[in-house]
Order: C-alpha cells, then sequence, then structure tokens
C-alpha cells in the first residue's frame, strides 16, 4: 500500500475533482482510443478499466458483450459510473472504489486491462506496487493497454498531477512477468476544465502477462 500520505493525496485530489459534477473525466462517449482497440478486436474477454472514473469506457465495453469491473479510487466517480449503468440498464459491468495500489478482490481474473489515465496519476514509487496488482488480478496471457500522459508536455492538464511518465518508467515498471510488446509516442488533445482542447503528448503502450 503506498504511504498514508500518498494515498489521502490521491483521494483527496480527485475527490475534489468529481464533486464539480460537470467535470473533464465526467463524459458520455467512450475514449476514441478505446473504440478502436475494440474493433480491432485487441479487448478481449472480461475486462479492468483500471481508474475508470465516471465508467464511460467500461460501460462502452459493457455495452459490447465484455464483463467490465471499473476500478477508482474515487467514491465519488464510481457513484456516477453506478447511476450511469442503471439509467442504460447494463448489467454486465461491476463498479468497486478501491485503492489500486493494493489488492481489491480479484485475483487472474482479466483477460484485458485498460489505462488511460491512472498509471501516469501515481507517484513513482506507487508504480511497481501498481503493477503488480495488476499483474496479480490477470491471468497468464492478458494484454494492457496503457495510455500515459508524458513528462514533457502534460504539466498543464488540469486533474494530471504527477504525470511526469517518461519511457524508461513504462519499461522498468513493467519487466518483471510482463512483456512490452509495443510502445509509441503520439500528440493528442485533451479536454481541460474550461472545455478548452490542451494539445499534449502520450505514450501508448501494449503490454502482455508473461506468468
Amino acid at each position: 500500500m503506498p504511504e498514508l500520505w500518498r494515498y489521502q493525496e490521491y483521494l483527496q485530489g480527485w475527490e475534489k475533482v468529481y464533486a464539480v459534477r460537470e467535470n473533464p473525466f465526467d463524459v458520455a462517449d467512450p475514449d476514441e482510443w478505446i473504440v478502436e482497440l475494440e474493433a480491432e478486436g485487441k479487448i478481449r474477454g472480461a475486462v479492468l478499466d483500471a481508474g475508470c472514473g465516471a465508467g464511460h469506457n467500461a460501460l462502452y465495453l459493457a455495452a459490447k458483450g465484455h464483463d467490465a469491473v471499473g476500478v477508482d479510487i474515487t467514491p465519488k466517480a464510481i457513484q456516477c459510473a453506478g447511476e450511469k449503468a442503471t439509467e442504460r440498464r447494463i448489467q454486465n459491468v461491476t463498479f468497486l472504489a478501491a485503492n489500486l495500489c493494493e489488492s481489491f478482490g480479484y485475483e487472474g481474473f482479466f483477460d484485458s486491462v485498460i489505462d488511460i489515465g491512472c498509471f501516469h496519476s501515481l507517484h513513482e514509487e506507487d508504480q511497481k506496487r501498481y503493477a503488480d496488482v495488476l499483474k496479480q488480478s490477470c491471468k497468464s496471457g492478458a494484454t494492457m493497454h496503457l495510455r500515459t500522459l508524458n513528462a514533457v508536455d502534460s504539466a498543464n492538464v488540469p486533474g494530471t498531477e504527477p504525470a511526469q511518465t517518461q519511457e524508461r518508467q513504462i519499461r522498468e515498471v513493467f519487466s518483471d512477468g510482463w512483456k512490452l510488446e509495443k510502445i509509441e509516442w503520439k500528440n493528442i488533445e485533451v479536454v481541460g476544465f474550461a472545455e478548452e482542447t490542451v494539445k499534449t503528448g502520450a505514450w501508448f503502450a501494449q503490454i502482455a502477462k508473461t506468468v
């Protein structure tokens, strides 16, 4: 488990974000990248949405027939996600408020993991714990799809601190029991709190569990 002060930092920071109902992380539509991955058949079986926020990606994948579990440290976000699932009558999705740096009750369960904001929100000291929890939670041969903002371009994007991901971090963190199958850097656009579009950069990685 991360040190208590870091856990409280994560929790309080994201609770503050989701205290504002209209925030850039509480959206209706899935991320375009997730739609592409699903259409290409790269998301298989039971899916973990790590750092699911208000659930838009998990809900989309569940509607596509996947058994989906969304986990987020933020109870307010999980409440929003659960309300959306009820409104849309989607039953094959579960939302859980939990700390992804420690076991959250699923072992050897997931075939796929998506992460579009959790990894880069963690202090570097906690990223290895996070990877170990995911390894414990996934089946052998499971695939993780990671999008993480890079160190140079993410500094001014609201809600993404510390967001200091470098390529070497991904390679080091996902080295034991994982195989980095693909990694590339892309220019992307994200939406900030004032609904402005912010240009930034991100690492996109495909990582397989090997044990």
